[in-house]
């Protein structure tokens, strides 16, 4: 750790603003061992780093790293940065405040959810039969939820430390070496971004997992699902007339499950395909079903039970975290009680059919206050 102290300050006694943005990095290295420098040091180079004549570009790669850094120090450094003169050092503290605080809450919600797990197990200990089992089932959720929860935030936290590394590598680059090195950069950019995407799938996927289910129709899940849809291709979205169906479900979660099958649908058409949407009551009158067709290659038969796995993508070189469809069956078997169904479409492609409950065992149904 001397050597670390060291270079941080030669890197301060430059006039290179670029060196200063690698003080950065060793900053949270030392402050991350406790007694690795002295207290009144730390703060004369936190100070330095955050101070109104720095290069903003520092002071905004210290706003950025505030959530990477101990409560304590983490509190001046946005204390000072959220008033800084510059816009983009003032919003890259924004953005952390805003992150610290929601860590500070899932971390409320993780110890409440663990507390839950417990008083279920102890009731199990107490009863028997069936009950036993749904109470048991109640605690492994809420166990699984809080395993998930953790591991999103520490997934989130090694994000965030490779693309720092890759931008400091990118700026302390010459223009030779820029062009040399530019697509294995591109790559782990694309990378870093899947494993983004993966770690905002499994945080939202650890919320609620035993969702109250309240009255909503099938317009308003599709026209959400229709605004919902990343097309950043000539890929025509067309939804079919449907009947305004009301059905118990969570709208907000079902509506992610659609999204994901239907980007999953955009992307597996090619430029100039059309993705359906649609809607109607099962014949037998007990399910509301929806469809999301789209004109792409299809999916072999022996692919059809393990796309839905956790992970498991045929496209991951193409940014897909293997974790879209896997959510998609997740809300809507496990919490819904519902199906999906793959088939091949009539004029070549595939169907999604997803069919969910019109009414929901009553323990889960949220009855409006009369």
């Amino acid at each position: 750790m001397v050597g670390t102290r060291e270079r941080i300050h030669a890197a301060l006694a430059k006039q290179d603003w670029r060196a200063w943005e690698s003080v950065v990095e060793d900053m949270i290295r030392v402050l991350r061992e406790p007694g690795a420098m002295p207290g009144d040091e730390i703060l004369q180079v936190i100070d330095r780093l955050c101070e109104p004549t720095t290069k903003w570009e520092v002071k905004q790669a210290m706003a950025k790293a505030a959530t990477r850094l101990p409560p304590m120090w983490a509190t001046r450094v946005l204390s000072t940065l959220s008033q800084d003169a510059n816009h983009y050092v003032r919003q890259a503290a924004k953005r952390s405040q805003h992150q610290l605080d929601q860590s500070s809450l899932s971390r409320d919600e993780e110890h409440a959810r663990l507390g839950v797990a417990e008083d279920v197990l102890s009731k199990a200990m107490k009863i028997g039969g069936g009950e036993a089992s749904q109470v048991i089932h109640e605690a492994l959720t809420h166990v699984h939820g809080l395993a998930m929860a953790e591991f999103s935030h520490e997934l989130a936290n090694v994000t965030q430390q490779v693309f720092t590394a890759e931008k400091l590598l990118l700026a302390g680059m010459k223009e030779p070496d820029r062009q040399r090195y530019g697509q294995p950069l591109s790559d782990l950019r694309g990378a870093v971004k899947v494993l983004g995407d993966f770690t905002k799938e499994l945080r939202w996927l650890a919320q609620g997992r035993e969702p109250e289910l309240s009255k909503t129709n099938a317009v308003e899940v599709l026209t959400a699902v229709q605004h919902g849809v990343r097309n950043s291709r000539d890929v025509v979205l067309r939804t079919l007339p449907v009947r305004d169906l009301s059905f118990d479900g969570a709208h907000e979660r079902l509506v992610r499950a659609l999204t994901n099958i239907a980007n999953n649908a955009v992307d597996a058409s090619p430029d100039g395909g059309v993705v359906t949407l649609g809607a109607e009551r099962s014949l037998d009158g007990l399910d509301v079903v929806f469809t999301i067709s789209d004109r792409g290659p299809g999916i072999p038969v022996s692919m059809r039970e393990d796309i839905f796995r956790f992970g498991r993508t045929s496209k991951r070189n193409t940014g897909h975290s293997g974790l879209g469809l896997y959510v998609a069956r997740k809300v809507v078997v496990g919490e819904h009680n519902g199906w999906i169904r793959i088939d091949d479409a009539l004029s070549g492609g595939t169907v999604f059919t997803v069919g969910i409950p019109l009414e929901a065992p009553s323990r889960r149904r949220h009855e409006p206050r009369k």
